[in-house]
């Protein structure tokens, strides 16, 4: 049974290196995506990202245990963190997100807990989880809200998204096993536009696919310069902030890519 599953997964991938190489001609959409600047400063394996309003970006610097804050352009200005299990300290954190004040809710994953800070990354409080809770997902990595707050959580096992309304009820999955169109192998991140349109990484294949509100196939994110499928290294987690620009976190070149969506 191992090698018949390692044949189809051989072939899956074959197949989908050929719709990768082939670009648009093989029928597939492509958002066109405009390099801006990388964030890469001190950072190794980063896992996730988010952007303040007034710009700054947060970086969750895993295996350094920190966050790191850099400005529009890539400068790293500070970090807050560093391993341990006091109060502001974090061991091997993977999520991180900020509200409309700019306070900062970081999963802190080795110490089963979420921290909260300031901006600046003064500690606030925690919420600690106790380890072995059961939860209706297998094994959920990241997740986004949208504008009417449905949540959207990566399911890294199941490989899909699941999706559920503002009371916690399911709505809809998105995705499934496969290198196809609409198919995932590892996803990582995922992030709504303006248009509320979902991104979702996939770190094994190296792409981030897009689909529509119904959670219809929509587009592959496409590099100008070729015309095909743009490829990332590792891509997990993902953030889109108010001027439009995608933020890619590409955990094995250990940065954050930038871009300018069409």
């Amino acid at each position: 049974m191992d090698r018949i599953r390692h044949v189809i997964i051989f072939l899956s991938l074959f197949i989908f290196n050929l719709l990768v190489n082939a670009g648009p001609g093989y029928g597939m959409r492509l958002i066109e995506v405009q390099p801006l600047f990388e964030a890469r400063e001190q950072l190794n394996q980063p896992s996730d990202v988010a952007v303040s309003n007034d710009g700054r970006i947060y970086v969750v610097d895993g295996v350094n245990s920190k966050i790191r804050i850099f400005e529009q352009g890539g400068q790293l200005v500070s970090s807050f963190g560093g391993l341990g299990a006091k109060n502001g300290q974090l061991r091997f954190p993977l999520g991180i997100d900020l509200d409309r004040s700019g306070t900062v809710y970081v999963a802190d994953a080795g110490n089963h807990r979420v921290q909260i800070f300031s901006p600046q990354g003064d500690f606030i409080a925690k919420i600690d989880i106790p380890p072995g809770k059961t939860k209706p997902f297998n094994y959920p990595f990241l997740m986004a809200l949208d504008r009417d707050k449905y949540l959207y959580v990566v399911e890294v096992i199941n490989t899909r998204v699941q999706v559920l309304n503002p009371a916690g009820l399911f709505v809809n999955f998105i995705g499934g096993w496969g290198v196809e169109n609409g198919e995932f192998y590892r996803p990582k991140g995922v992030a709504l536009d303006q248009q509320n349109r979902i991104y979702v990484s996939d770190s094994y294949l190296g792409v981030i696919q897009v689909f529509d509100a119904t959670g219809s196939f929509f587009a592959a994110l496409g590099d100008p310069r070729t015309k095909k499928v743009k490829k990332f290294k590792t891509p997990a987690g993902l953030f889109i902030d108010r001027l439009n620009r995608l933020y890619v976190v590409e955990m094995l070149a250990n940065k954050v890519s930038v871009f300018s969506l069409k």
